[in-house]
């Protein structure tokens, strides 16, 4: 008998409950926000630095004001520089608010006076932080959208925000926290400053992910081999770093606080 065989696969269509958002609704403050997670979201703070949730209306422009005199910040991320709201909303759209896996975090320097515009936030506005690829069935979060703006890097900011994200992530619902069993860190192989910082947090490195990525025309990567002229999209190594929770209630929340203790 012979069967002939068909392919009617067509893309699914977005299902997230945000999905007829558009652009420009982002940017209007309402009485309320969405913000579309599987997890709760809820500001966390340490003495120095508190970590907000991002509500575009308020936040989007800050962030592409604050990161657009710093191209460099996107060098090795598949998305950015932003050089206008709108571009920033786009990104958001897409990534964060259609995505119940992700949220963003506005990073606020409680060390510093307001930011012009930052008025609300009690500090200076000194980038954001993230979750993604949350899940409840295999408890566990990666945090990414990392993005500190040199006046703020080299400084307790980047630690004390990916702390505060470690203990939510990590510490048992007794202490604040998901008590997810792990949080993970992903970071572009060129980009080893991203590697380091993760692995002073405690982070252990596990494996690198070969070509796990075709970047958007215009980043720098990696050519395959037999590159083809005119073909779009260089290639990137991956770097997958974990800390479980055995590590964590073995020293590594300890270590952490330690990490906090420190940086000024």
């Amino acid at each position: 008998m012979h069967i002939k065989i068909v392919n009617n696969y067509v893309p699914p269509v977005p299902t997230a409950p945000s999905a007829g958002v558009e652009e420009e609704d982002l940017l209007h403050a309402g009485e309320t926000y969405d913000v579309n997670f599987v997890f709760p979201v809820k500001p966390l703070e340490s003495d120095k630095l508190s970590l907000v949730p991002f509500i575009p209306a308020l936040h989007l422009p800050l962030f592409q004001e604050h990161t657009a005199p710093y191209p460099e910040m996107f060098a090795y991320l598949p998305f950015g520089p932003f050089p206008t709201v709108s571009s920033a909303a786009s990104l958001y759209l897409k990534r964060v608010q259609n995505d119940p896996s992700s949220t963003w975090y506005c990073v606020v320097d409680k060390t510093r006076p307001p930011s012009p515009g930052s008025a609300g936030l009690g500090g200076a506005f000194a980038g954001i932080i993230g979750l993604l690829a949350a899940s409840r069935a295999q408890s566990q979060a990666e945090l990414g959208y990392l993005l500190i703006p040199p006046p703020f890097q080299r400084t307790h900011v980047t630690t004390h925000a990916c702390a505060l994200l470690l203990r939510y992530v990590l510490d048992p619902p007794a202490l604040g926290g998901l008590g997810l069993r792990r949080a993970q860190w992903k970071a572009n192989a060129m980009n080893e400053r991203s590697v380091r910082a993760a692995e002073r947090l405690g982070f252990r490195r596990e494996a690198l992910l070969r070509w796990a990525m075709v970047l958007p025309k215009g980043k720098e990567g990696l050519e395959p081999p037999g590159w083809e002229e005119g073909r779009e999209g260089e290639g990137r190594h991956t770097v997958l770093l974990g800390l479980c929770w055995d590590d964590w209630e073995e020293g590594g929340r300890e270590h952490v606080q330690a990490l906090m203790s420190r940086v000024q």
